[in-house]
């Protein structure tokens, strides 16, 4: 290979590599754009691409890298859509239009790929990267579940580990645990792959079962980790894909087709255990989401009075609405809890907790008499009754929803040293309304795009604009519409959303009429491995995340590249 191709190549690999290693703060920022680790190598690699398609355009057109008409008619016209649906959004231009520049760096990042991978060989390096760089950032994240703690350092590539209620979810180098999901989805059917590749290769009989047989324990390795990350999105991909695998070999005739057969049962199987064993898994598949775990009424008197410092005892009835058994003696214990709240309702002089002593089972209603001392200072207060989670958080805090008491304090109480000084009070953060519901988001999803049926209200806008259907001021605006169909629809209309199910359509079409012809195993990897972001695609969005969005963008490349390279 010439010294002029190796350096594309070599930074091929390196970002094909890195992509679970984004670091979270970027390292520099020019005009008004940050640049990562990986967006720095993500544009080198895009430089040396269009360098590479320049000398063979002038030098040698002939060699110049073939793609399917189809391919350059719909991403060109796509394209075009996706900034006239950002100039033409009705509100937040200036954000579609980032979001707009950041999807194109993604299809300019394939047709690199194109011009850089000349060979089926080059084109099995950049999976290999893709599954070593993968396979490390899985492991990390399995220890770091195993032994139910946070590693501090990690806080370099993400703002912290995802969690469902007091479990921690595989979450590893990447910001969410339902990116870490989406890439186990994809390395899946690219492990496999590599099984049936591997037994292709001539050599020892003996390094070829061994190597093999470690291929297999790696795979196990990654199913374990989608199940893990708790994302039934990843439950139902990796279910999805493996029987689609199947299915093309029965099609085939070949009914067993260990190749799929048997993962599939592992899947299966490991599913089965981790349901039977793993809680979270056991708690994560009875609701939609841990929201519905801290569900409760609280009964309470709405009027208080009490001279400073002194103790009344309170009357409180509450109801467990919720999905699971309230403990005092879990690992995090839940307890009764109070917290004395200024008139603003966000300033916090004084907690008390209380033991529930037993458990509290969902729909049981249980009555506590439990004595309130009253804050040293007068004044007109709030008192805050909810339950927490030790060490997670306040019920109200992820349900939404503060019962609370108004209370006049009479005179000053003097403290254990004789001083009258106000308390040090903290300010605690207003808490977000709970997320709305799938159902819900797709509904609000559809009622956007009515405002703008024909170029849609612009690419990631509508995790800004869903609240203002609500009525609300304040909410969670990194909630996408957790739909790749629905977030399409609604961000490009009518015209943009045509075009790339277009897209999206002949690329399957081009699946199945082509592995007919060509049944290589790096083929129907690559094939199911974007199929996988098609299923995903049902319960999530993930474009706009650079671990997984350029990741879609490398795959589809490799999928051109080795219909023509051989």
């Amino acid at each position: 290979m010439k010294s002029a191709e190796k350096l594309p190549l070599t930074l091929l690999l390196l970002l094909a590599l890195i992509l679970p290693y984004e670091l979270d703060k970027p390292l520099f920022t020019l005009a008004g754009f940050s640049f990562t680790n990986v967006e720095i190598l993500m544009w080198l690699t895009i430089g040396a691409g269009v360098a590479l398609w320049v000398r063979d355009v002038i030098r040698h057109p002939a060699n110049r890298p073939k793609i399917p008409r189809y391919q350059l008619i719909l991403l060109g016209a796509f394209v075009v859509a996706l900034f006239a649906s950002a100039l033409l959004a009705p509100t937040l231009r200036g954000n579609a239009l980032k979001a707009a520049l950041r999807t194109v760096t993604g299809i300019a990042l394939m047709f690199s790929v194109l011009a850089i991978v000349r060979t089926r060989r080059q084109a099995w390096w950049v999976v290999g990267a893709i599954l070593v760089g993968s396979l490390a950032a899985f492991s990390l994240g399995l220890v770091e579940v195993a032994l139910n703690t946070e590693f501090q350092w990690l806080k370099l590539f993400r703002p912290k580990i995802s969690t469902t209620g007091p479990f921690a979810r595989l979450t590893s180098t990447w910001d969410y645990a339902n990116q870490a999901a989406m890439v186990a989805e994809v390395c899946v059917p690219l492990m496999l792959a590599a099984i049936v590749g591997s037994q292709r290769i001539a050599m020892n009989k003996r390094r070829k079962v061994l190597l093999v047989a470690v291929q297999c324990l790696l795979l196990l390795l990654i199913l374990q980790a989608g199940i893990l990350t708790l994302s039934r999105a990843a439950l139902l991909t990796i279910g999805g894909v493996l029987a689609v695998g199947w299915g093309w070999e029965m099609v085939h005739r070949r009914w067993l087709a260990p190749q799929w057969s048997l993962p599939l049962l592992a899947f299966v199987g490991l599913f089965v255990a981790n349901a039977l064993f793993v809680p979270a898994m056991q708690m994560r598949l009875a609701s939609e989401s841990d929201q519905a775990w801290y569900q409760r009424e609280i009964v309470v008197t709405d009027q208080l009075a009490a001279q400073a410092g002194e103790t009344v005892l309170v009357d409180v009835t509450i109801t467990n609405n919720s999905t699971r058994a309230w403990r005092s003696t879990a690992v995090f214990p839940i307890r009764i809890g109070a917290r004395w709240l200024g008139e603003d309702g966000n300033t916090v002089y004084q907690e008390e907790r209380w033991a529930l002593e037993e458990t509290f089972r969902p729909n049981e209603t249980k009555s506590f008499t439990l004595p309130l001392k009253a804050v040293r200072n007068g004044g007109t207060y709030f008192v805050q009754w909810d339950l927490v989670e030790q060490n997670i958080a306040w019920f109200s805090d992820l349900a939404g929803n503060r019962v609370l008491t108004r209370a006049e304090i009479s005179g000053n109480a003097p403290s254990e040293d004789g001083t009258v000084a106000p308390p040090e009070p903290r300010t605690i953060a207003q808490p977000l309304p709970p997320d709305p519901t799938r159902g819900v988001l797709w509904r609000l999803g559809f009622q956007l795009w009515r405002t703008s049926p024909i170029f849609g209200i612009g690419l990631d806008n509508y995790r800004l604009r869903y609240g203002e259907l609500l009525g609300l001021d304040y909410f969670n605006d990194r909630l996408h519409s957790n739909n790749l169909y629905v977030e399409t629809l609604v961000s490009f209309g009518i015209v943009g959303a045509g075009i790339f199910f277009a897209w999206m359509g002949m690329l399957v079409w081009d699946f199945g009429r082509k592995l007919h012809a060509d049944p290589a195993p790096i083929r129907i990897g690559l094939a199911l491995a974007i199929i996988a972001y098609f299923i995903h695609g049902l319960l999530d969005y993930f474009f706009l995340f650079n671990a997984t969005g350029l990741l879609f963008w490398i795959l589809i490349g490799l999928w051109i590249t080795t219909e023509e390279n051989r």
